[in-house]
């Protein structure tokens, strides 16, 4: 609890831009040494049976894999910032490739290549693509398709990684009108139209 707290409190720094105070309660969280899922999951087959472990080892393979896709979406951010536009490329496809591969949500295809837009401030494949990005984020995301999730699906975690299109489309909106690195897209007619649709 107390880890969770101090983490939405230095996620408040960060978008305030005060780097220095985020740092400080960043450094108080511990980073995990020991991974014990595999253990647990051991334990767990031997105490409740092979499905209930299956299921806990469902829900820790998502929670990691959208790690992933988080830091690869970072990393093309880092390499857009440097200057490595070859490499925030060639990581884009990798985590296109992801979605794939780990059963994700279709709409994880067009954010790389959103990000990779936005840094480029290219006006026209931006809205092209928050268009699409939008009319994905509204298709359920049905995880049994998926050998890796289809026992997780049926969780309360399950389901609300499945319903979170409607909350997608208001975020992206607030930052959007919020993020000064938004800026240029600010006041485009064909977007707030888009927006306007989605948000009724």
């Amino acid at each position: 609890m107390r880890n969770s707290s101090v983490f939405i409190l230095a996620t408040k720094y960060v978008q305030m831009e005060k780097y220095e105070e985020a740092n400080a309660l960043l450094k108080k969280i511990p980073d995990t040494v020991i991974d014990a899922t595999i253990m647990k999951t051991s334990v767990l087959a031997h105490q409740e049976g092979t499905d209930t472990a299956a299921l806990f080892l469902e829900g820790k393979l998502l929670q990691a894999v959208v790690n992933i896709q988080s830091y690869l979406y970072k990393l093309i951010e880092m390499e857009e910032e440097t200057g490595n536009h070859d490499k925030a490329e060639r990581i884009a496809e990798i985590t296109d490739h992801m979605i794939s591969l780990f059963g994700l949500w279709n709409y994880g295809n067009t954010v790389p290549y959103l990000l990779i837009a936005g840094y480029r401030k290219d006006v026209e494949k931006c809205v092209q693509l928050i268009k699409q990005l939008l009319s994905e984020s509204q298709k359920p995301w049905n995880m049994t398709q998926s050998p890796l999730y289809y026992r997780y699906e049926d969780t309360a975690q399950g389901k609300a990684f499945s319903g979170v299109g409607k909350n997608f489309v208001r975020e992206l909106y607030s930052e959007i009108e919020n993020k000064k690195e938004y800026e240029f897209l600010r006041g485009n007619k064909e977007l707030e139209l888009i927006f306007e649709e989605h948000l009724k």
